[in-house]
């Protein structure tokens, strides 16, 4: 798995000791542990947790950070910092270097960043990835926005909700192990 990058959304919200960054630190370690590298906004909350757990399992960690938040510092686990000019062009950056996509609950940032990544697919600029929710939550969002007419059916089914961190990075583990590296 090595040279197989995940991007790790999620909200900044989220603090230590909390079940969603646990969430996040497990799936971080079970990615690193198996050579995949965990791509983040650099920052605190799940960005934080991921940073952690790949960091941990002496895992790769790259670190995308933006001068929207210029007066804050990368978290202690970010890794290699890979700077960025404002928020669109960090999220085309992590879009763009991942093999796969983990999201994890969070805010306005948070779906901004998965609708993107459906966005580019269904106009045919990125290749579908996998892309891994953890949290019952998604599961009741993405469905009432397909029946709202938001989200495309085909951007739901291709997201699998999983109950636990270390269940989607399983999951993501697999299906980045059956395809063959990304040419985009």
């Amino acid at each position: 798995m090595q040279g197989r990058t995940v991007a790790v959304f999620g909200g900044s919200e989220h603090r230590a000791g909390s079940a969603c960054y646990e969430e996040a630190v497990e799936a971080a370690r079970v990615l690193g542990e198996a050579g995949v590298a965990v791509a983040t906004g650099g920052y605190g909350g799940i960005m934080e947790a991921a940073s952690r757990g790949a960091s941990e399992a002496g895992g790769r960690v790259l670190a995308v950070t933006t001068t929207a938040f210029a007066c804050h510092r990368p978290n202690r686990w970010a890794g290699e910092e890979v700077p960025g000019g404002d928020l669109f062009d960090r999220t085309r950056r992590l879009i763009g270097m991942a093999d796969a996509f983990l999201l994890f609950p969070g805010r306005s940032g948070t779906l901004s960043e998965a609708f993107f990544v459906w966005a580019l697919v269904r106009a045919g600029q990125a290749a579908p990835r996998p892309t891994a929710a953890v949290g019952e939550g998604w599961s009741d969002l993405l469905s009432r926005m397909v029946e709202a007419g938001f989200l495309e059916p085909a951007a739901r089914d291709s997201t699998r909700v999983h109950a636990s961190g270390r269940m989607a990075a399983e999951w993501l583990v697999e299906e980045m192990a059956a395809r063959a590296p990304r040419g985009d």
